[in-house]
């Protein structure tokens, strides 16, 4: 017994050692996990993007724009801007005491599409010089809000813009007092605005705003919940400025600040719906801070810059966490000079940060930027082998390398520059255009025309309404053309507005007659663009609305009305998704098909240190010209990085 005991506890410890070695193999002996491709090739995993090794290279010394801080930048219409701010380098009086009242202040705007090279757009705008103003996109225009001008002192006014460029004030006085040094977010299908200072009253604020059209404004007020006395709850956090907010995850995240003593925090709170406050720490790893900056990039939040304090001389640490909650910090602090005041931005898969006062106490207008995989910039190589090219049916096409540098490289092509009719495409332009007329609550109104487009789908009524987010899923998932057309007819004139994006993305044969993509009457008013401009279409959907692009990679969704009535599951007309043989990983793209254009189609995929961007137009078999065209390149080139 004792024997069968013993070779029973040898064969266990046996079997014990095998899944051990099974388990530790790859970390003993180095193996690295590859992907398979269809053809059995091996195939390397792309690398991964690391936050610990963010980088940084230098944009420009010495931008076109005067040294200054507190400028408002926002992202808009496929650009950085800038506008606004105040230079202090006159006036830094002893002990780094600075008469900011008696700064220059600007109301120039400028814009860039590299971060190098800035226009001057205007030199003084409709409103007077001032700093520390908020601006935010909401619904396609841009509103900006107070903020401290040296000729009119605290504001509490509102101007609006649709290109950035020319003001219209809309609001003289809006029900929240004057200030500066706040900070405003969209969230949730409205404007949120908090905090800030107003010096001249010796008042820091803690109080939250919100509107659903920039123009009027509610206060927020937490759930009542003292039954006692029927009084509502205040909010949570103390009074301040300077603080950095941004919506994260869908909740809106509140970080460090200054109160009127002087006194800098390092805690951080979150809020669900605006109105209640939770804290998630009291004493954040990173040190407290002032004049920084929030921002959302690679899934992450990032906090960028802090106070120009005496004890630490201005640290420019830079702290991420996949959370919100959970804080690490990069390996190695960025090269510039500490900073507060500064501006940062995300854009075209990078982190801007420009301008700002440094830890000199001078004012700056150098610009830099993040590199996106690590160290410096990376190396990509790319080589092609003897393998022979696929005939297609399309007419022409082309295949487009982005690596992550931004660099491209064509791999395959065929009449990359020929114009050809490319149907629903259009809706991708489509997207971007009603993108920035619309917020998500918005609501887009089916009518009689629209339902006797080409090709709709026969699921509406007419004056079925459609909440926009909703809408711009069934356009792009399900194609419908009903959708297409009522953003369309939503403003006499989007046509307008979708050819003059073709100018701003610089789709040089490209031209738009209608919102849908339908075949016309007349020859001559048929949409058209090329392969090439498409890829570059698709390439600027995803670097500065990938909101778009991931919509487009959904098999299916369920679609309501504004009201909640069930209408129909809607189901993708890319019949590549979820194809398990493609040798890359759809991140999203668009069909079309009409009898004037044949079988279009457009597909972004992930790829080993990039993006790969295929373009298929006037084919007869969209699905397998891009199919071949995928295992092509996938056989013909080896991409290293």
């Amino acid at each position: 017994m004792k024997y069968k005991f013993f070779a029973i506890a040898i064969l266990a410890l046996f079997f014990a050692f095998i899944a051990l070695l099974f388990f530790y193999y790859p970390i003993f002996f180095g193996e690295t996990k590859k992907l398979k491709t269809e053809s059995g090739a091996e195939q390397k995993p792309a690398k991964q993007f690391e936050p610990a090794l963010l980088s940084w290279s230098l944009a420009t010394s010495s931008a076109a724009w005067e040294t200054r801080d507190s400028a408002a930048s926002f992202v808009f219409k496929g650009k950085m801007w800038t506008m606004g701010g105040l230079d202090g380098n006159t006036k830094v009086q002893g002990d780094n005491k600075v008469r900011y009242w008696e700064a220059p202040h600007f109301n120039d705007i400028w814009s860039t599409t590299d971060g190098v090279n800035w226009k001057l757009e205007k030199s003084n705008a409709e409103w007077a010089p001032r700093r520390s103003m908020t601006v935010v996109e909401f619904n396609g225009k841009l509103f900006m809000f107070g903020g401290w001008s040296s000729i009119t002192g605290y504001a509490s006014d509102i101007w609006q813009s649709e290109d950035g460029i020319s003001w219209i004030k809309v609001v003289s006085q809006a029900p929240w007092p004057a200030r500066e040094g706040h900070s405003a977010e969209v969230f949730d299908g409205k404007i949120w605005l908090f905090g800030g200072v107003n010096y001249d009253k010796r008042e820091t604020k803690n109080d939250v705003w919100y509107s659903s059209d920039g123009v009027n404004w509610e206060q927020a007020t937490p759930k009542r919940d003292n039954l006692a006395t029927g009084q509502a709850t205040t909010i949570p956090w103390s009074t301040r400025w300077d603080q950095a907010t941004a919506v994260f995850k869908g909740k809106i995240f509140l970080a460090g600040g200054m109160d009127l003593k002087g006194n800098t925090f390092n805690d951080e709170w979150v809020s669900s719906d605006g109105l209640n406050w939770e804290l998630v720490t009291a004493n954040a790893p990173w040190p407290s801070r002032q004049g920084h900056s929030l921002v959302v990039y690679k899934d992450r939040l990032w906090i960028i810059g802090r106070l120009n304090d005496k004890e630490t001389g201005g640290p420019n640490d830079v702290w991420y966490s996949d959370d919100g909650v959970d804080w690490r910090k990069t390996d190695a602090d960025p090269p510039w000079i500490g900073r507060e005041d500064h501006s940062v931005l995300v854009f075209r898969d990078r982190i801007w940060v420009f301008g700002g006062t440094g830890a000199d106490w001078r004012w700056h207008n150098d610009v830099w930027f993040s590199n996106p995989q690590g160290d410096k910039k990376i190396s990509v190589s790319v080589s092609k082998n003897g393998v022979g090219e696929p005939e297609l049916s399309a007419n022409s096409f082309v295949s487009v390398f982005v690596d992550d540098n931004g660099d491209e490289r064509v791999l395959f092509k065929k009449n990359k520059e020929t114009q050809l009719p490319i149907a629903s495409i259009t809706k991708l332009m489509t997207a971007l255009v009603a993108s920035e007329k619309y917020g998500g609550n918005d609501l887009i109104v089916v009518s009689k025309n629209s339902l006797n487009v080409k090709g709709a789908s026969g699921i509406y009524r007419e004056g079925e309404r459609i909440l926009f987010a909703d809408a711009l899923k069934a356009m792009l998932i399900g194609s419908h053309n009903e959708i297409a057309s009522a953003f369309g007819e939503s403003s006499p004139d989007f046509v307008e507005l979708m050819n003059k994006k073709v100018s701003e993305v610089g789709l040089s044969k490209t031209i738009f007659f209608n919102s849908v993509g339908t075949d016309p009457n007349g020859a001559d008013s048929i949409n058209r663009s090329t392969p090439y401009d498409v890829y570059k279409l698709a390439r600027y959907v995803r670097e500065t609305k990938p909101e778009i692009l991931k919509i487009t990679a959904q098999k299916e969704f369920r679609l309501s009305d504004a009201d909640g009535n069930f209408l129909a599951l809607v189901t993708s007309t890319d019949k590549l998704l979820g194809d398990e043989k493609l040798p890359f990983t759809i991140l999203g793209g668009k069909t079309g098909e009409t009898p004037k254009a044949k079988q279009n189609l457009v597909l972004v995929t992930d790829a080993p240190c990039g993006k790969l961007f295929s373009v298929v137009l006037g084919s007869d078999d969209n699905f397998g010209d891009m199919r071949k065209i995928l295992r092509y390149v996938n056989e013909a080139y080896e991409i290293k990085c």
